[in-house]
Formats: structure tokens, C-alpha cells, sequence
């Protein structure tokens, strides 16, 4: 993922700057997506799951944000591999 590390960079600014954890960000922006009809989460423990639901309470708009994308390539785990 060398050549998307400025990308994961300016997120983890973005997310510092301001108050944000990236897992806010992230639900967020599923969230704002309008032909979405539900999210699916997975969890692997009660923790992770009030971590979630906390997150989920407070929506914040996130078209106010960087519209900064990864090339398709990069974001297909498949390809994450040395």
C-alpha cells in the first residue's frame, strides 16, 4: 500500500484536525451514501460493538470533507499482498 500511504495520511490529518477517530469518519461516510440502504457491520467483541454504537449516534455531515478517494485497485483487499 506504499503508493496510497499519502492518502492514508491526509485521513489520519483529516480525522486529527478535526476531533474525529477514523472509525467515525468511516461509518459516516457510509452512512452518506444515498443509494445505500443499510450498512453491514461485523464486530468481534461486545467492546467493538458499544464502540460502534456510540459512533453511531451523533452523525456528523461528511460531504463538508475531503472527497480524496483510493484507486480501485488499492481498496480491493485482494490486492493488499507483498
Amino acid at each position: 500500500l506504499k503508493p496510497v500511504k499519502d492518502t492514508f495520511n491526509d485521513f489520519r490529518n483529516l480525522c486529527r484536525e478535526n476531533g474525529l477517530t477514523p472509525l467515525k469518519v468511516c461509518l459516516d461516510y457510509c452512512r452518506s451514501i444515498s443509494w445505500a440502504s443499510g450498512i453491514v457491520i461485523g464486530v468481534n467483541s461486545f467492546t467493538e460493538y458499544l464502540e460502534i454504537k456510540e459512533n453511531l449516534l451523533n452523525h456528523i455531515e461528511i460531504s463538508k470533507f475531503s472527497n480524496k478517494t483510493l484507486d480501485p485497485f488499492y481498496s480491493d483487499p485482494r490486492n493488499w499482498v507483498d
